[in-house]
């Protein structure tokens, strides 16, 4: 949620609006069929560790359990259950905060925080015993009615410290604690013979005209901003079902933000939630220039306007200066321009490279401000990954608080993504970067991409800038599809409400 936390009317049932729709959306997955989906598209062979945690899910789905749990030190393990999409929680018992704030954006994980624990053995009748008061499981020992858990854990003296998940063989064990299967949580889909869907759906009459009692497994990130930076407000949104608040760079100070998380850390605290925090970079973007005596100008239909990649001049209705120095020689008669999120169309008459012009003619009459944002469909524009302003922004404010994600906007290959663990240095290993995903170039490297990321942002604002709106779906799917497939979270934005 972008517009809707931090300028709406009322941040907090913007987030438990869209709580309530992922929650009664996902009991329409068939978690039967979206794991063989799943497995059918992961290339062979896979590591101990996954054809560990795959089993694992496998035999989660085959008894009806109720819930996983698994004892890591690193996201690996987690996020590799995860991949697979059981249709219940996954608890992920850690003594490590990042990767307790990291689970906060993995489908269906539920991070359970203990800064002092023992072995999985000496921890596992407390984590039973929170899993019972949370509802999701009645566990009653020796009852024949207690619900299944299938447990994940390390092999060792010591399975919480010191386990190098990827070079030990065999690494995992899975057991399973509980008798016969009786819920409290019911399982997810409908077991009835009517369904109305065969893609991974199972939705009957009673689950229309019901209330859902799942536990749900889709996260919410949410946009600071004027109407939710105060501590009571944060509150009302961590209690409505934030997991993630993201800090929008393109505006705002260090002093700004510094402000806002500080009150995130207390309403985080006040509440007993773990909330994550994402850092959005500005990122290379195109701007128009500052307009004479400050005023925005109409712009006729039809008329034509010069652009200028002299960024010095003011403008006016005819005359309208970009930031972008190789326009002129990027964009050819015939192209398209898009300005102020879309709302303004120009199309390129002529081009001249040596004076750094481009004649355009105004598709449509519109109103233009100062610093509108310009997109250049189908242009693999020259521009730098990280600007100066991303790096003091990474490095000044976001290592500095040990935020838990970058999301770096406007990622077009692979190679910028390793280019921004080169800018984090040391930092690397504790922040997951999001690539974010916003024009055609990027679709185009989309599969160099998510190899390369932890997890990917589908920025449908910018990208329905790149590609016609009735496609936007399409590049979605397609995204999401890869993904899951990559074992990557993945997070759709803009006006999901």
């Amino acid at each position: 949620l972008s517009g809707e936390t931090a300028n709406g009317a009322n941040p907090a049932v913007a987030v438990a609006t869209m709580a309530a729709i992922a929650a009664n959306a996902e009991v329409g997955c068939d978690g039967d069929m979206t794991y063989k989906n799943v497995w059918n598209n992961t290339p062979k062979p896979v590591t101990a560790l996954e054809a560990v945690a795959s089993s694992a899910v496998k035999a989660c789905l085959d008894m009806g359990a109720c819930a996983m749990v698994v004892f890591a030190q690193t996201m690996l393990p987690a996020a590799l259950l995860s991949k697979y999409k059981p249709p219940v929680p996954i608890v992920v018992v850690t003594s490590n905060h990042r990767v307790a704030a990291q689970c906060n954006v993995v489908s269906s994980l539920v991070p359970m925080y203990l800064p002092e624990m023992g072995t999985s053995d000496e921890t596992l009748p407390m984590v039973l015993n929170t899993i019972r008061k949370l509802g999701i499981a009645a566990l009653e020992t020796g009852d024949l009615e207690s619900d299944q858990v299938v447990i994940m854990e390390s092999i060792g003296t010591n399975p919480m410290i010191g386990i190098d998940w990827e070079d030990r063989t065999p690494i995992f064990k899975v057991k399973v604690v509980g008798d016969e299967l009786a819920s409290l949580i019911k399982p997810t889909g409908y077991e009835g013979d009517h369904t109305i869907s065969f893609c991974s759906t199972k939705i009957g009459l009673e689950n229309i005209v019901t209330t859902g009692d799942t536990v749900r497994k889709t996260k919410i990130v949410c946009t600071m901003g004027p109407k939710c930076w105060d501590e009571e407000s944060m509150g009302k949104l961590i209690d409505a079902g934030m997991g993630v608040a993201r800090f929008n760079f393109s505006h705002g100070s260090h002093e700004y933000h510094q402000e806002t998380l500080d009150n995130l850390r207390i309403a985080s605290k006040n509440t007993g939630i773990r909330c994550g925090v994402l850092l959005d970079t500005k990122g290379p973007e195109i701007r128009t220039g500052m307009l004479d005596h400050g005023e925005p100008v109409f712009l006729e239909k039809d008329s034509e306007v010069t652009l200028t990649t002299d960024y010095e001049v003011k403008g006016n209705k005819n005359l309208v200066a970009v930031s972008y120095p190789s326009l002129a020689r990027d964009v050819a008669p015939g192209s398209q321009i898009l300005c102020a999120d879309g709302s303004i169309t120009f199309t390129v008459l002529s081009c001249d490279v040596d004076n750094g012009t481009v004649q355009v003619r105004c598709e449509n009459g519109a109103k233009l401000g100062e610093r509108k944002n310009m997109n250049l469909p189908g242009v693999n524009v020259d521009l730098p990954t990280i600007t100066e302003k991303d790096r003091d922004d990474i490095i000044n404010w976001g290592v500095k608080n040990k935020v838990d994600f970058i999301a770096a906007s406007f990622v077009r290959k692979g190679s910028d993504v390793e280019y921004i663990r080169e800018v984090l240095g040391d930092a690397a290993k504790n922040i997951y970067i999001i690539s974010k995903v916003e024009n055609m170039e990027g679709l185009d490297n989309y599969d160099d991409i998510v190899r390369e990321s932890d997890g990917v942002m589908v920025a449908r604002g910018d990208l329905g800038m790149e590609i016609r709106m009735e496609q936007i779906f399409l590049a979605q799917k397609r995204m999401i599809k890869r993904c899951n497939e990559a074992g990557k979270f993945v997070i759709t934005a803009t006006q999901m409400l």
